[in-house]
């Protein structure tokens, strides 16, 4: 019994790691429970994933790469806790239920305040509960553009209040809680105690050899210019417009043309029938289409192209308005080795053990990393660049050395000792 999970979760397409159909807490779910097998020797437990259906199809079951998936629940299907709690009673000797947490994974948010009660029965049945927080909101104003409500209005003070009590009953629920930066666990430790809470940074993918950087720059039509990229999905939280904004105003400051933007992603699936995103996904097309070629809008970049697009570019820029979960693109960045820039509201993420540490021991500072978007500092940081290799370089081996620090396998065998020997 003691070496059985289940996990319930967000899950890719059978055969590959990221979809257009699921989001990044998919492609996260499969490399961390393809690391907790792989890391492990002989004592490798069962795992049983509940994952939602895809599209129009069915229910169904298979193995894969000795993880059985059962795609069983509905996205925004109100019945679909009792469906899940269905699986776990039938489900024997399986005590441990790990619940990858990502707001908007069930559907609409409101069927969010059946959780609680969800867990509440599994606390009664006595399973131990790991929930992974992906996102931990603390005020929602920061985000108020992202989900369409108006800053400082009286819909934010009534949902900031129900999200803190959301939190306070969920987690409390739980044995243990899993966040990837100590800048969460330092938010949540005003709802509940230090000893549930564990700092697992964000697992960063192996990649293979592949093509070249000359050979996919050849592919894409880029010379010599400085290749910058934006890459996943289309949101405000995330910066997209004031990225096409600001490379704007650069890219006049240089005759002829050193500067390329890519914005590698497309509509996110959680909210691509909502009035409000397909207004901000419009305004961001605008923005392109009045470029020209200094900007390419890529849609959703398939799995066979992402390691086109890593390896074309030159620096990752992650403009984030608000630190609300750690980032996917940036640990793709990071297997990539790729040298990255991170807006100020992201510099929360500079406090986890690991990233402070290879700073320290690369000499580079957290003023090399971050910009700023009211003043003019992430101007001089990419003049810099295009000025002088050098700071490019300093950056990309940074970026190595993290990437060894937050390899899959290490995260794999840090979620065992969690889940299985804590």
């Amino acid at each position: 019994m003691n070496n059985n999970l289940i996990v319930i979760t967000s899950y890719p397409t059978k055969g590959k790691t990221h979809g257009k159909e699921t989001v990044g807490i998919a492609s996260y779910t499969k490399n961390t429970l393809l690391a907790i097998l792989g890391s492990n020797g002989k004592n490798k437990p069962k795992i049983i994933v509940l994952a939602e259906k895809l599209g129009k199809r069915k229910k169904e079951t298979y193995l894969e790469k000795g993880i059985e998936v059962r795609r069983i629940w509905q996205r925004n299907n109100p019945l679909l806790y009792l469906v899940l709690m269905w699986q776990i009673l039938k489900t024997k000797r399986t005590n441990k239920v790990l619940i990858e947490l990502e707001m908007a994974m069930f559907g609409s948010y409101w069927l969010l305040v059946f959780l609680p009660l969800f867990l509440l029965v599994l606390k009664i049945l006595n399973k131990k509960i790991i929930i992974v927080c992906h996102q931990v909101i603390e005020d929602i104003n920061s985000m108020a553009g992202h989900i369409g409500i108006e800053q400082g209005s009286t819909q934010t003070l009534i949902l900031n209040f129900f999200i803190k009590l959301f939190y306070k009953i969920s987690l409390n629920f739980a044995d243990k809680i899993i966040v990837f930066e100590q800048y969460f666990k330092a938010k949540l430790l005003k709802l509940v105690p230090a000893k549930k809470i564990k700092v697992i940074p964000h697992g960063v993918e192996k990649t293979n050899g592949g093509m070249t950087k000359k050979h996919a720059r050849k592919a894409l039509g880029f010379g010599k210019e400085l290749v910058v990229m934006y890459f996943g999905f289309i949101a405000w939280y995330k910066g997209t417009d004031w990225l096409i904004g600001k490379i704007k105003e650069i890219s006049a400051n240089y005759k002829p043309k050193k500067i390329k933007l890519i914005i590698a992603g497309g509509s996110n699936p959680n909210h691509k029938n909502k009035e409000f995103y397909l207004r901000f996904i419009s305004l961001v097309k605008d923005q392109v289409e009045s470029l020209g070629d200094l900007v390419n809008l890529t849609d959703f970049v398939p799995e066979n192209k992402i390691d086109l697009y890593f390896k074309a570019s030159d620096l990752v820029i992650l403009p984030y308005r608000t630190l609300m979960s750690s980032s996917g693109p940036l640990s793709l960045a990071l297997s990539f080795g790729k040298p990255f820039l991170i807006s100020q509201a992201m510099g929360g993420i500079l406090k986890t053990e690991d990233f402070d540490k290879v700073m320290k021991n690369t000499n580079i500072k957290a003023k090399d990393l971050l910009f700023n978007f009211y003043d003019n500092s992430f101007d001089k940081k990419i003049s810099r660049i295009i000025e002088d290799k050098k700071t490019i370089n300093n950056l990309q081996y940074f970026s190595k050395e993290l990437a060894k620090t937050r390899s899959f396998w290490l995260v794999g065998k840090q979620y065992y000792q969690e889940i299985f020997n804590a």
